[in-house]
């Protein structure tokens, strides 16, 4: 029997190829040979052509409510006269004596209608792993706007069950950064102060076996349908159902990736003073290894400008 094939998935929802041809002309450049899976919204011939030159797998993604433009229905549902019902349609599922499957169906189809991709995305991960992606032992999802890849990252995670990559240590609860807004928005003020001075793990590069995500994504697709009514339509407050879960042990014990020691550098408040480069301009570890996955690399100007240009002439 040879080795699995390993996946990456993520949403590309909304982008042409050439918004994000530098996430996928940078992974095969490292020689991943693996599947790349992304989900997508009506993709142009021209972008259906670069899905298939680069061996991209495209699995539709629908539209919200107000994406199909029936804004007074969205607005109905999502309004305060409206929000009793829609949160009992939740709960009410959650409770029925149905077979697991058909309830998690149920509430996955309700998360696709109403949530903003950022949102729903984990439910087409939990759908895409239960039946065309069986298959596969470890899997990476990923941000694809603001992610560019310097090597195969699959090697570095070979032994990790579940995997997260924290935010840089000084980005921490308490500190007046977005994570603070959206944690007090879905969680309350008293939730919020407990967490003051907690790591912040970023949900936009996940790393584990397929049974272990499986696990993460069905906590996580239970939760934003428990809190539909205050995220529908919104992006980001899946960032603040990760790191509430996580903090209070519902995802178990997972591997953490610290910045300049793992797979993954999340870069967006990092001091431009630390980026360390070696002599062929990578970005690099602190012990010299190339780091697999730059995260939120677009936070940092020149060094986006560079990556974008770099890939957009790339012939990969």
């Amino acid at each position: 029997m040879g080795t699995p094939t390993p996946l990456i998935m993520g949403s590309a929802t909304g982008y042409t190829f050439g918004q994000i041809a530098h996430f996928v002309k940078s992974l095969r450049a490292t020689g991943y040979t693996g599947d790349l899976v992304l989900l997508t919204h009506d993709l142009s011939p021209e972008d259906a052509a670069a899905f298939v030159q680069y061996k991209v797998t495209a699995v539709p993604a629908e539209q919200t409510l107000r994406q199909c433009g029936d804004d007074f229905k969205y607005r109905r549902f999502h309004g305060r006269k409206w929000s009793k019902l829609h949160r009992s349609y939740f709960s009410v599922i959650d409770h029925l004596p149905l077979p697991r499957p058909t309830r998690d169906a149920l509430l996955g189809r309700a998360n696709r209608l109403f949530h903003h991709i950022a949102c729903s995305r984990y439910s087409y991960y939990l759908e895409y792993l239960k039946g065309p992606g069986k298959h596969y032992d470890q899997v990476i999802f990923a941000d694809v706007r603001d992610v560019v890849f310097q090597a195969d990252p699959f090697p570095a995670i070979a032994d990790v069950e579940l995997g997260f990559a924290l935010e840089p240590r000084h980005y921490c609860y308490g500190t007046g950064t977005p994570d603070d807004a959206w944690l007090k928005k879905l969680y309350g003020e008293s939730e919020w102060e407990t967490l003051h001075g907690k790591r912040t793990s970023c949900c936009g590069t996940l790393f584990g076996t397929r049974t272990a995500l499986i696990t993460y994504l069905e906590i996580m697709c239970r939760e934003m349908a428990r809190l539909s009514t205050t995220i529908m339509g919104y992006h980001g407050f899946d960032q603040a159902a990760h790191n509430f879960l996580w903090h209070r042990g519902a995802f178990g014990q997972p591997t953490r990736f610290e910045n300049f020691d793992g797979p993954v550098f999340t870069m967006g408040t990092a001091k431009p003073e630390s980026i360390r480069r070696n002599d062929n301009g990578e970005l690099i570890n602190e012990d010299g290894s190339v780091i697999a996955v730059l995260h939120q690399f677009d936070r940092h100007p020149e060094l986006e400008e560079a990556l974008l240009l770099k890939w957009s002439e790339a012939p990969y």
